[in-house]
């Protein structure tokens, strides 16, 4: 524990989630008490243009009112991937692909109904945790833990298709059927992902009529429109700023969510 930083769950939204240089998973709102017991796993696929940097995960519990509330957080340095010690510490291949494997320290936690369970991923937790040169050289510059001796900027990507799959595993007490609002396995097209000027999405059933609702990174509801086969345009979405958007389709009984990234 550090004696200079304050100590608690704080909300991540202000400070951490307003920026725009990390990513956000959400679940959908939750229909049911969600309980957690023992320790999560966050399997990234990642790469960077660097030889080392780091990759840093928060899971927070985000309430109605949309606050995003610290649960826990990790931090891998990609040099330690394989191990501390000196024989198993490698740097990566620029654009080489590496699993990243990071696991949560174990809690117990009720996620109440109409709450959300969000996942945020950046390169740097400073000053939590030391901070990345990117640069691959001496891990503390100037024997200082509170280094920063030209550091440079890495480009690092996550990876979420279907040959590189990225995922979280939480351990859930009575919850068989994990983080879901229904047992249907009904989805939706959305494309383009990423995207700048506008999203299409095809319907998982053209004979229903949906509500079409679209949220930012802290929950807040940005769009929201009936939509049905006969009334399915592409949707203008160069307005909006530059993040992670949940899009929300709603029929009355099922809700299917997606997110998608705008540049």
């Amino acid at each position: 524990m550090r004696n200079d930083l304050d100590q608690g769950p704080y909300d991540q939204v202000t400070k951490v989630e307003s920026r725009n240089d990390l990513l956000i998973f959400s679940t959908a709102s939750l229909n049911n008490d969600v309980v957690l017991t023992g320790s999560v796993s966050i399997h990234l696929k990642v790469s960077s243009d660097k030889l080392d940097t780091d990759f840093d995960v928060r899971l927070t519990d985000v309430y109605p009112d949309g606050r995003s509330m610290l649960v826990l957080d990790k931090c891998m340095r990609m040099r330690f991937r394989n191990g501390n010690t000196l024989a198993l510490t490698a740097m990566m291949v620029p654009g080489k692909v590496y699993d990243c494997e990071l696991v949560l320290p174990a809690t117990c936690i009720t996620f109440l109904a109409g709450h959300k369970i969000r996942l945020d991923i950046s390169s740097s937790n400073y000053p939590r945790f030391n901070r990345n040169m990117n640069t691959s050289g001496t891990m503390y510059p100037g024997n200082s833990l509170d280094s920063l001796v030209n550091p440079v900027m890495p480009k690092n990507s996550i990876y979420v298709n279907s040959v590189y799959a990225s995922s979280m595993t939480m351990p859930l007490v009575r919850y068989s059927s994990g983080i879901q609002n229904t047992t249907a396995t009904s989805t939706f097209l959305l494309y383009p992902n990423p995207t700048s000027a506008f999203i299409n999405i095809d319907l998982p059933d053209q004979k229903l009529h949906y509500t079409i609702k679209i949220y930012n990174a802290i929950g807040a509801l940005v769009y929201a429109k009936a939509l049905s086969a006969q009334n399915n345009a592409p949707i203008a979405i160069a307005h909006l700023a530059a993040g992670v958007y949940e899009v929300q389709l709603n029929d009355g009984q099922l809700v299917l969510s997606q997110n998608f990234v705008k540049h």
